[in-house]
Order: C-alpha cells, then sequence, then structure tokens
C-alpha cells in the first residue's frame, strides 16, 4: 500500500493525459451520489466519453433514480479500478437531454437500455464537470505480484504506484501538491 501523500511528479499536460488514458482503459466507473435521504449510492456505469479536461459523460434514464439524484444534489463521485491503475474523479453533475450530444455518443450497446435508439424519449445523459481528479497508474499485474512477493522476502513495503492528484477547476489542469 503506498503512503497517501506520496505524489508522483509529472508535467501537468502528462499528467492529465495519463488521466484521460487510464479512464479509456477502464471505462467502467462506480458512479456514487447523493440521495435526498443522505445516503450515498453507488453503481456501475460505462463512461461513454472522457473530455481532455476529465469531464465524463453517461448515459442514464431520465427517470432514473440516479438522474434524480443528480438533478437533486449534484454532487458526483466516480471511481475506477482497473489493472494498471485506480481513479477517483469528483465533480458536479449535469443532467442534459441534448439529442446531437446523445446522437454523438451513441453506439449499439445503449440499445438494449434505450431500444428506440438515440431518439429514445427516456434517454438523458450525465456530464460530470470534474474539479478534481486522484489517480494512481500502477505497473501491471504481474509486476504487482512480483514485487509484493519480493517485499515479502525482503520485509520491504511494495512500490504500487505514487498518487497524482489533479486540480481540473482551471482550464488547464494543475497538479496539486
Amino acid at each position: 500500500m503506498t503512503n497517501d501523500t506520496e505524489q508522483h511528479t509529472t508535467s501537468d499536460t502528462e499528467a492529465a493525459q495519463t488521466l484521460h488514458e487510464l479512464i479509456m482503459g477502464i471505462r467502467i466507473a462506480m458512479l456514487t451520489t447523493e440521495g435526498s435521504d443522505g445516503e450515498l449510492y453507488s453503481r456501475p456505469m460505462y463512461v461513454q466519453q472522457v473530455e481532455a479536461g476529465g469531464d465524463l459523460w453517461f448515459a442514464t434514464s431520465q427517470s432514473s433514480s440516479l438522474a434524480l439524484q443528480v438533478r437533486d444534489e449534484g454532487r458526483v463521485l466516480a471511481t475506477f479500478s482497473g489493472s494498471n491503475g485506480y481513479v477517483v474523479v469528483r465533480g458536479m453533475g449535469r443532467i442534459t437531454r441534448d439529442r446531437e450530444k446523445v446522437r454523438e455518443l451513441w453506439n449499439p450497446a445503449m440499445k438494449a437500455w434505450f431500444p428506440d435508439g438515440p431518439d429514445d424519449p427516456d434517454i438523458a445523459l450525465i456530464r460530470v464537470e470534474a474539479e478534481r481528479a486522484d489517480y494512481w497508474d500502477t505497473p501491471s499485474a504481474p509486476v504487482r505480484w512480483l514485487q509484493l512477493v519480493k517485499s515479502l522476502a525482503t520485509g520491504t513495503q511494495p512500490e504500487l504506484g505514487d498518487r497524482v492528484a489533479l486540480d481540473l477547476t482551471s482550464d488547464q489542469p494543475q497538479q496539486t501538491r
């Protein structure tokens, strides 16, 4: 386990690119919202698009509890866990029914949830306006296992990746230190 305060030094542009690549390599997020009862609710969601500034796009039913929670509370947390890294994106969720954007993001797999295609009256999009993101870019699974075995044999902690924190509220992502 890495120290939560350790951070990898890289350029802001490189960090934003790594964030984008990690999310696109994982694609499934646990999207967490707050309900009107104050409870947190998480559900797996497929990322339709990741914008250069870290904003995320998801498709949902406009009548879903997810859409209602985003409309009411707005705060969203998207967490990703994959074989080469981990990502957390925090921001404000916004619901849109922009048909042009729906068509842009449409893919055949969406038909399982929206049988009428991109013109399905129930389809809505969630745009997560990213404010902050953290990621841990880790070595591949076999390398992590080797590092773990080595650490057990030597009594040292394994090096499993450093945390990079990004402030995404400006036009250019900035690492926070």
